[in-house]
């Protein structure tokens, strides 16, 4: 069975402003005890890095208040990459900031979560019908079968889907219907002009303090920084020095990354990356200060640019040939010539040397037609690296996230960036029906979409498989190697955790954009239903083996995947690190509760009285008069509501599904099932009674869109809701 891809996004266009002033949590942080590991004892990397190395930094910018403002301001006004759609649905791309796309496709609509191209429609139950060819969906009560790959017979239209696309009058395969625009790839173009140039400061100055020495930056630019968490309540930022440089850095990145509890994937991914010698950003971490205000805890990161190439590769001379692929379907084809820019303004037309780069591994029979062409081991690592940590977010996958670098008179080599999504997180909404859930035990064949140039690599030369797989194994990805770095970063980091997750008048630093009202992670704005951020002992518990908001437990996501790839792969494997269990005597008396409350269930399994065995896993993607509905292994079986915790509201359709109902009536997407809405974050379900339902303005496009744009209605202010 194939997976699915989520695409991130940061969602509502907010135009008005408001932020809060933090001041520093009355938390003491001890710097006196030396603490480690030799992990990175031989890597090449900046001096910035290295002398941060388990030494936190304070980090001090200084601007005007107006400008700040302005910045905070610009990071509310994004919109969202748009969906990928289910089943049979092609899906469409992205609403960008004023109405543009700025990303083609997305994420998994709900309650199904297909990749939309087809491949995974199923028959529902309990009324019969067989899905036919590769998964076509029959859906009850509306008939007919869904035909080709992953058709999908939807009401009230009738008529074949083929290639996964919805063929709307004036669509192309897997597009919507044309509003003023065209449709490339999934791509969704709003009327409103073409995309607006990402707001910038001029104005301020850095202080840098390490070690009770001072390195001053007397004039830096900074922006808001990440495409999709530009809307989260705590904003990171992109800095560059205008005069001098920071520690060998001109340009780095500061990151709060506070949809990962554990805020350690990105630094791990960028440490084993840098371990396995293979190119890449480095990643540590500072205290953040805006004017004296403590903004808490960020991650620090370079970024591949020009000054980053030309330090790395020793080589003052012009860099022409690096390109950066931040666009979903940037899939190593000529998608790539198309969708990856090139980051020197100053060749941004040129693309020649790309397109023989792409054409060439695109006749490829074997890795001899490429060798002198491409860093073959390093691309074959750097894939091995994408499916060990669980990566859908980069080349394999969604194709986004890197770039691709030829040196004058060398190979190309790719260089990945973007790691908060890794170890293991959010594959839930990923890999639905995929091994009962448990993405740890997916083999590399399925972790990739179509990728020609990988089954040359890789599926078509074992050889070359192995013997990278076996040296990434020993070099980083075991548990001997990575538990103890692991566990001196834990150590290390937990007093500036237990600071940055500490609230100062009701609110954590540096969650100073109260405008914030979803994207990925985006939860703490003013109109949050749920908790605000993460705890100090959510920290502690995701680094080890418990599964928080979507990401498992980084050391079980290592030693289950480095189980399953001793157990199946010609390697020689011998670590002997054990995980040790979060010990928490209220969980485990939760948990021991929760376990006899499921040996209840196990014996009334309310959908045998169907013909259905009960789930394992807790996904929903069907619900009816009966209950909740899952799919294990090909077949359907009933989602048990107690153990899943989800709670069937009779005044809120959606809870079965495990979502809420919006507090809003913004929609995003309309299935058999109802409309749906996005909130601190995730899907909720619209409340249609309340919302106004379709508008015949809209042309029965996206339901709802136009009236919610017009009326800016909010549950919140009617007073029967």
């Amino acid at each position: 069975m194939k997976f699915f891809n989520k695409n991130v996004f940061s969602s509502l266009l907010i135009t008005t402003f408001s932020i809060i002033i933090i001041k520093a949590a009355d938390v003491s942080v001890d710097k006196t005890e030396t603490i480690k590991d030799d992990f990175l004892e031989n890597t090449k990397r900046a001096k910035l890095f290295k002398k941060t190395d388990f030494n936190v930094a304070d980090l001090h910018i200084s601007l005007s208040e107006e400008s700040f403002k302005e910045l905070v301001d610009s990071a509310s006004a994004g919109g969202f990459g748009g969906f990928g759609g289910f089943g049979g649905f092609g899906g469409f791309g992205g609403f960008g900031k004023k109405g543009n796309s700025t990303e083609g496709g997305g994420f998994p609509a709900p309650p199904f979560g297909g990749e939309g191209e087809g491949e995974g429609g199923f028959p529902a139950p309990p009324f019969g019908g067989e899905g036919e060819e590769e998964g076509g969906f029959q859906f009850p009560p509306f008939g007919g079968e869904g035909e080709g790959d992953g058709g999908f017979p939807f009401p009230p239209m009738d008529g074949n889907f083929t290639d996964g696309g919805f063929p709307f009058p004036g669509g192309g395969e897997g597009g919507f219907p044309p509003m003023d625009g065209n449709f490339t790839d999934g791509g969704f173009p709003f009327p409103g002009g073409t995309e607006q140039e990402e707001y910038k400061v001029g104005d301020a100055s850095l202080e840098f303090i390490l070690d009770g020495e001072s390195t001053t930056i007397e004039s830096a630019t900074i922006s808001i920084g990440g495409d999709f968490s530009k809307n989260s309540a705590k904003l990171g930022y992109n800095i560059k020095c205008n005069s001098g440089n920071l520690l060998g850095r001109k340009i780095f990145r500061l990151r709060a990354n506070i949809n990962d509890a554990s805020l350690m994937r990105a630094k791990l991914s960028c440490d084993v990356l840098n371990r396995l010698g293979l190119p890449s950003i480095s990643a540590n971490y500072v205290r953040l200060f805006i004017n004296k205000e403590f903004m808490g805890l960020y991650l620090l990161l370079d970024a591949y640019k020009t000054s980053w190439i030309k330090k790395v590769y020793d080589d003052d001379k012009e860099v022409e040939n690096l390109y950066q692929c931040k666009t979903m379907n940037s899939d190593l084809t000529t998608n790539n010539i198309r969708l990856c820019k090139n980051a020197n303004d100053d060749y941004a037309n040129k693309t020649d040397t790309l397109e023989e780069f792409i054409t060439s591994i695109n006749k490829a029979e074997s890795r001899k037609d490429v060798d002198d062409l491409m860093n073959v081991d390093n691309f074959v690592k750097t894939w091995i690296f994408e499916w060990l940590v669980g990566s859908w977010d980069h080349t394999l996958f969604n194709g986004k996230n890197y770039f691709l670098y030829k040196p004058v008179n060398d190979k190309w080599e790719v260089l990945l960036y973007d790691f908060d999504i890794t170890f293991g997180k959010d594959l839930a909404m990923v890999l639905r029906g995929n091994q009962n859930g448990d993405a740890s035990i997916i083999p590399f064949s399925e972790w990739h979409r179509k990728r020609y140039i990988v089954d040359v690599l890789i599926e078509n030369d074992e050889e070359t498989f192995i013997k990278n797989l076996q040296e990434v194994i020993n070099t980083a990805f075991n548990p001997d190697v990575l538990f103890p770095h692991i566990d001196a970063l834990k150590t290390w980091l937990a007093p500036y955790i237990k600071e940055d997750r500490t609230p100062v008048d009701g609110k954590l630093p540096g969650y100073i954009n109260d405008n914030a009202m979803g994207g990925f992670g985006g939860f703490g704005g003013k109109e949050d239903t749920k908790k605000v951020g993460f705890t100090y002992e959510e920290f502690e518990e995701n680094v080890e083996d418990v599964y928080i908001n979507g990401g498992v437990g980084i050391k079980k996501w290592i030693q289950d995947r480095y189980n399953f790839v001793c157990s199946n792969y010609d390697i020689d494997c011998s670590s002997s690190a054990t995980i040790t269990p979060t010990k928490d005597k209220d969980k485990e008396n939760d948990k021991e509760k929760e376990n006899e409350k499921e040996k209840e269930n196990d014996d009334e399994c309310w959908s045998e009285s169907q013909g259905y065995k009960c789930c394992k896993t807790c996904v929903v993607v069907y619900v009816d008069e009966f209950g909740s509905w899952g799919v294990e292994n090909d077949q359907w079986c009933g989602v048990k509501a107690d153990a899943c915790h989800i709670k069937n509201d009779n005044t809120c359709w959606s809870s079965g599904y495990g979502y809420p109902c919006c507090t809003t009536c913004k929609v995003y997407y309309e299935d058999y099932s109802g409309e749906w809405g996005v909130e601190n974050g995730d899907w909720c379900g619209i409340v249609s009674q309340y919302c106004g339902g379709r508008n015949k303005d809209d042309d029965g496009v996206i339901t709802g869109w136009s009236w919610n744009k017009k009326n800016k209605f909010m549950l919140k202010d009617y007073k029967h809701y």
